[in-house]
């Protein structure tokens, strides 16, 4: 099993928002990296500051389309590849550690 990457589907949405979603993609990031993910991000709407360079950014043209059309272009990234699995998250989702959400330090290696 060659579970190494995660692809993320990232959109922050307008300024109620937007600023709480990137903490928690910022979060996300960090978390992957523990897990020594490879990164991919299907970024939208994004401005110069939001990209951060310890991810690789799926070829797009910046636009935001549907979270179907998002998946499908992170699916046809990942069949290209010769990874058998991959996580595909949205850039608000955060697995939390403790006794109270179980321990998510090893889920890479437990999956």
């Amino acid at each position: 099993m060659n579970l190494q990457s995660i692809y993320i589907i990232s959109y922050f949405g307008n300024d109620s928002v937007r600023e709480k979603r990137k903490h928690y993609h910022h979060q996300q990031l960090d978390w992957c990296l523990r897990q020594n993910l490879d990164i991919f991000v299907l970024a939208q709407d994004y401005d110069i500051t939001d990209y951060d360079d310890r991810v690789t950014y799926l070829q797009h043209d910046n636009s935001i389309v549907l979270p179907s059309v998002a998946r499908n272009i992170c699916l046809r990234h990942f069949y290209a590849s010769d990874c058998n699995f991959a996580i595909l998250a949205d850039n608000d989702c955060v697995l939390h550690t403790g006794h109270k959400y179980c321990d998510s330090t090893n889920f890479v290696q437990t999956f």
